[in-house]
């Protein structure tokens, strides 16, 4: 039962931080007019985010109060490039931007394992048939034959996965959302596209 508990209540937090996350990006709008680094290949994306400093959001998000309790705020990726610095899910988006550029779809592979242990956000993506991820901007591929759900295991690095998703970072859209590694969620979580 608490397990179930737990389950339903990291698929909520999935379902909600995008919404309000959207109410604390007003505050990066002065970002979006900064021009974005050119990249030629995948390298190129590791090396940029490289650049980029690893920083807890709390710590990003001074205007919000309770900070340290407040869930990951998403920033758009010409705010962590103009930082320098943000967390997991920064260099998630701005990997996910800087791949638009090669021409390869990618998306925000979000991670939520038992309460208290580990949550975690990459950038997820294929290129000529094999899966890959960004982990806090460090580039990493995997075999062929690996599934959406072999990244997961990885990204939860060793977590029990209580939910995770899959994102589309230009859209907010929600691509996939399951319950454990395989379970999947009723639709009436799932968010509407729009029209």
């Amino acid at each position: 039962m608490v397990k179930l508990f737990c389950s339903w209540l990291a698929v909520f937090y999935l379902w909600v931080r995008f919404y309000l996350s959207a109410v604390l990006r007003l505050a990066e709008l002065r970002y979006l007019g900064k021009e974005l680094p050119t990249v030629t290949n995948l390298q190129d994306v590791e090396n940029r985010c490289r650049e980029v400093t690893w920083t807890p959001d709390w710590k990003l998000a001074p205007h919000v109060k309770l900070r340290r309790l407040w869930w990951d705020c998403l920033s758009y990726a010409e705010t962590v490039w103009a930082r320098k610095k943000d967390d997991g899910d920064g260099f998630a988006i701005l990997a996910c931007e800087l791949c638009k550029q090669l021409g390869i779809k990618a998306y925000i592979l979000s991670v939520f394992t038992s309460p208290g242990q580990y949550s975690h956000a990459v950038a997820f993506g294929r290129h000529s048939g094999n899966p890959f991820m960004f982990n806090n901007g460090r580039l990493v591929w995997f075999d062929a034959a690996h599934t959406v759900e072999h990244v997961v295991q990885n990204a939860a690095s060793g977590h029990d996965v209580v939910a995770w998703s899959l994102e589309d970072h230009e859209t907010g859209e929600l691509v996939r959302l399951h319950i454990g590694l395989s379970g999947q969620v009723p639709t009436i979580l799932k968010r509407r596209k729009k029209k």
